[in-house]
């Protein structure tokens, strides 16, 4: 029970880390934007 919910964990972390890495570029992208366009 512990390994299978450990295992879960790992892979909850996973997806969140690449979910919250795709968020961060988009809002990256969306903020670097208008400076790039305005230069």
């Amino acid at each position: 029970m512990l390994a299978a919910r450990s295992e879960f964990s790992k892979a909850q972390l996973e997806l969140l880390l690449r979910f919250s890495g795709t968020v961060f570029m988009h809002l990256f992208a969306n903020y670097n934007k208008p400076i790039f366009l305005e230069t």
